[in-house]
């Protein structure tokens, strides 16, 4: 299950229409999270029906990019070097996001200004 990132315009409404989508499809939201910084708004997000949320958000007109998902050990040595291991392939991250999934496994979202560098640094 991967994470989504929704970019918009900042102001009042990006997470009530991201939700509203996913409602409007029956689509139901496993976790999010919103940030702005007073001219971007990210929300990111992910469902179990991964290709309906997809569906959903671009019928509301909604961009995304697909966030790569990578579990980790709950180790701080662990993070650095996956964190070092990217920077040294190059990979501009835009947002990194811990995500605890059903299982209770630690994992943590990627989104990067180049997704393939990304995957590429990341074996995928």
């Amino acid at each position: 299950m991967n994470q989504l990132m929704v970019t918009a315009d900042d102001g009042p409404g990006l997470l009530a229409r991201v939700y509203e989508a996913a409602a409007a499809a029956n689509v139901e939201i496993d976790a999010g999270y919103c940030l702005a910084n007073g001219a971007t708004g990210l929300v990111t997000v992910s469902a179990r029906d991964e290709a309906g949320l997809r569906a959903a958000l671009s019928r509301a007109g909604l961009r995304y990019i697909v966030m790569e998902v990578v579990e980790v050990d709950d180790d701080p040595a662990t993070r650095a070097r996956l964190f070092r291991r990217l920077t040294d392939a190059g990979v501009d991250l835009r947002m990194a996001v811990p995500v605890r999934g059903p299982d209770g496994r630690h994992r943590i979202a990627l989104a990067a200004r180049y997704h393939e560098t990304l995957e590429r640094a990341l074996g995928r």
